[in-house]
This record gives C-alpha cells, sequence and structure tokens, in this order.
C-alpha cells in the first residue's frame, strides 16, 4: 500500500490499525474505527499568520501495514487554513516502534487542499480552527466508551478512569477576560468571553475516549508518573531520555540546550531585528515555570528569518552560561515560523538594580496558584526586556525541556538586563532551580557578534 500521497493530506497515509493505540502525551484521538486511527496534538498547536495555524497530526499502521512500509507512524506538520479552509502540510516524520524518527523530509513545494465535507480533513481542521470546550469533549469521551464497550470483543473498564492527556491552552493565543484568576482551560475561548471552566496543572489533564490496550508488539507505554517531568529527583533532567520514547533526545542528542558559551566565531553578524510591540498579555503558572502569553504579531527576524514570539519563559538560575558564569535569572523569548522551525532568545539578568517596570508588571499579573492564569487588563512591552546592545551569540540547539527537539536556533544577548535583588527573589521563590544543566557543545559553531 502506498504511503506517497501525505503531502496532500493525512487522510491519504490513513491505514490499518486494528484498533491499538500508541498513549503518549498531548495525543487526541480525532477519528478511529477497527482499521484506522487519526491523532492530533493540541499542544502542538500555534498560530501562524492571521487566520492560520499549524499543528502535528499523525496516522498509527497496523502491524502488517508497519512492517511491510518500515515504520508504524506517520507524523506531519500541518498549516491549517482558518478562513479558506484548507490544509498545507509542511513536513513529514517516519517513527519505528521505539518512536524513534527512521526518517524526516520537509515538503518541498507545499500545495494547500481543499478541506472536504465530513472528511478525516475536517475533523482535524475543525480541531485546530474550532476547538471545542470541555463539556463537549467529555461528552464526545463517554460517547466513545460507549461505542467500544457495544463493539464485544474487548470490554471497556467503566470503574477505572479513562486514559487522560494533557490538553494546554495554545501557547499564543490570549483570549479577552475579566482580570482575574482563573484556571488555565483546556482551549482557548472567544474573544471577551470570561473563563470558567476549571482546568488543569500540569497534573491535572482532560479526559480522552477509553481505547483498548495495545496489542502491538513493542508498543510503548507511559505511565503518569513519567509524563510529570521535573528539574530534580527521578524524573529531573538526568532521566528524561528514559521517561519517554519521545524524548530519546534529551539523553542521545548531540546538539543540545543549554550550553556554556565560551569564545566563538567573532563575525559582523546583522543585528537581531525585534518587532516586539505593546501587547496584551497573560500570566500562566505552569507548575515549572512563570510564562507570559503574548498577543499576535510580535516577531524576530534573525539572519533574515522571521519568526513569530509566542510566549515567555522565566528561568532561575540562567540555563545558558557564559565562561562558565551563571546569571540568577534569564527570560526565554519562544518564537516558530511558518515552517514550524523554533528560536529561543535568551536575555539574562542581574540584580541590584532598581524594580524593572515590565518585570513588575509580570510579577503583579502572577496567578495566586499553579496552573491558573491571570489576564490584567494593561498592557506590556515585552522590548524593554531586551538589551540595547545588539551584540549576541548565535548557535544551534535544542528545546531544554522535553522533548528537546533540535534545530533550535538560539541566539543568547551578550548584555545582561538589570533589575532590583527583591524581583529575582521573588522568581527564585516561585520555581527555584528551574533550569537544565548545561549540555555538551559536541562539534557545533557558536558565532559571536562583534
Amino acid at each position: 500500500m502506498r504511503v506517497g500521497r501525505m503531502g496532500l493530506s493525512l487522510w491519504a497515509v490513513v491505514l490499518g490499525v486494528s484498533g491499538a493505540v500508541y498513549p503518549q502525551e498531548g495525543w487526541e484521538t480525532v477519528m478511529q474505527d477497527r482499521e484506522r486511527e487519526v491523532q492530533i496534538d493540541r499542544g502542538s498547536i500555534m498560530r501562524s499568520d492571521r487566520g492560520t495555524r499549524v499543528a502535528w497530526a499523525r496516522v498509527v499502521l497496523s502491524p502488517s501495514e508497519a512492517a511491510i512500509a518500515g515504520h508504524v507512524m506517520v507524523q506531519a506538520l500541518n498549516r491549517y487554513d482558518c478562513v479558506n479552509r484548507s490544509i498545507t502540510t509542511l513536513r513529514r516524520r517516519y517513527l519505528d516502534a521505539r518512536n524513534i524518527i527512521v526518517r524526516e523530509e520537509s515538503i518541498s513545494t507545499p500545495r494547500a487542499v481543499t478541506v472536504a465535507a465530513n472528511s478525516v480533513d475536517e475533523r482535524l481542521w475543525r480541531e485546530v480552527c474550532q476547538p471545542r470546550g470541555m463539556a463537549e469533549l467529555e461528552r464526545i469521551a463517554e460517547e466513545a466508551t460507549r461505542i467500544i464497550t457495544e463493539m464485544g470483543g474487548e470490554t471497556v473498564a467503566r470503574d477505572a478512569p479513562a486514559r487522560r492527556v494533557p490538553v494546554e491552552q495554545p501557547a499564543d493565543r490570549v483570549p479577552v477576560v475579566d482580570a482575574v484568576s482563573v484556571p488555565v482551560a483546556a482551549q482557548a475561548a472567544p474573544p471577551s468571553v470570561a473563563r470558567s471552566t476549571p482546568v488543569a496543572t500540569p497534573a491535572a489533564e482532560a479526559p480522552v475516549a477509553a481505547t483498548r490496550p495495545s496489542t502491538r508488539p513493542g508498543a510503548p507505554t507511559v505511565t503518569a508518573d513519567q509524563r510529570r517531568w521535573s528539574y530534580s529527583g527521578e524524573s529531573g533532567p538526568a532521566n528524561w531520555g528514559k521517561m519517554h520514547p519521545e524524548w530519546a533526545l534529551c539523553e542521545s542528542g548531540t546538539r543540545q540546550a543549554p550550553i556554556d558559551l565560551r569564545e566563538g566565531i567573532r563575525l559582523d553578524l546583522e543585528p537581531v531585528g525585534f518587532d516586539y510591540r505593546e501587547s496584551r498579555f497573560r500570566v500562566s503558572d505552569t507548575g515549572r515555570a512563570l510564562e507570559v502569553h503574548v498577543g499576535e504579531g510580535l516577531t524576530v527576524t534573525i539572519r533574515g528569518q522571521r519568526f513569530v514570539l509566542t510566549h515567555m519563559s522565566f528561568h532561575t538560575p540562567s540555563e545558558i552560561t557564559v565562561n562558565g558564569w551563571i546569571s540568577p535569572l534569564a527570560v526565554h523569548f519562544h518564537h516558530h515560523d511558518q515552517a514550524g522551525m523554533q528560536a529561543v532568545v535568551a536575555v539574562s539578568f542581574q540584580g541590584g538594580g532598581v524594580p524593572h517596570p515590565v518585570l513588575q508588571q509580570i510579577l503583579n499579573a502572577m496567578p495566586i496558584d499553579r496552573g491558573a492564569w491571570h489576564m490584567p487588563q494593561t498592557t506590556i512591552e515585552p522590548g524593554a526586556l531586551v538589551p540595547e546592545d545588539p551584540a549576541y551569540f548565535l548557535f544551534l540547539g535544542s528545546l531544554s525541556t522535553p522533548p528537546c527537539t533540535e534545530g533550535v536556533t538560539w541566539v543568547a544577548m551578550k548584555t545582561p538586563v538589570v533589575a532590583s535583588d527583591e524581583q529575582i527573589a521573588v522568581l527564585r521563590r516561585l520555581h527555584p532551580d528551574n533550569a537544565r544543566p548545561v549540555q555538551a557543545l559536541n562539534d557545533r559553531l557558536v558565532l559571536e557578534s562583534r
């Protein structure tokens, strides 16, 4: 059976599954019958240009088809046009039974495919462009449980809780709500509608349809404890690569972040182009870090490549070090481009100064509970958190948290921003030592602007 039409849509490579499931963090089933299963990673949904979003989806192959194809699943990074009802595949990944990528390819000439009514593509498009609320998800989960039970064969244990996967609000979507602290919702509400649906901290999760246990040889299993990574102990950085097959790069990767920046190759690099305009913002506490999510249109240009800012995260102490020097605080600006490539701009802080006004705005909007968020009626200027000195280091690295995906462009600004000792102490008290240790440089180049 051919799988060559994946570049047009996911439906073109849907193959038999026989009900098998790969229960991995973030993936939710949008279509499943006796022969096939299509899933989407809600946590990967990100806003691209106005009216479009990008997200990962995947198709799991049956054992017989996997034996022929040489891989057990195909993942696709798609761009969803929420205005014109089309899907464009940008990248494909082929994974084996251990969830190791055996081949990865970019689509050289992406082509938009119009979403047909009542198709699997339409289901994916609706999940990304018209996400449902918690009540609807729970209703679907209950209905799926009923259908599977009536199918005969295996039965679903109703007394046991359904498998649950984390559901997070897309990082760059900022709902307009009253200035009150509320739990993080599983899906973004329409603007100007206050949220009251309780959601989940990293430990609390949204229900997914109960499914039959996988009968596929070598199918990975993940316990709830394995999903809850941390910065210390058995779930700390030293064990991230062992906790989940998709996190293997955390241990085996050769271009991991952070690193210690020594003397780089000094060049006349063009300055990073920051277009961080004034924006509404939302502060959330993930349980591991304080994050700030912003509105649309904030971008950065790195060597001619434009990335969209999705959110900022604070780390105490800094993850990147310079000649072994560790700063007490750092902020990471997280970005992505239309093809899903990622870039992180790291800015370090030093104490001893007067309170930084923008940092104080963020602290003032801090939620009162872990897993909650707060959106004030004010705006911030993220650009004020970037030093005036344009000098920077440039290197290729990875996400510094699971799944430790490589190919991330890192910009580390050389000059620290000054804040007060009290401000740094507040962030340290919230999440002390939420920094991954320095990783090996290996054979990477580090460029340094003059």
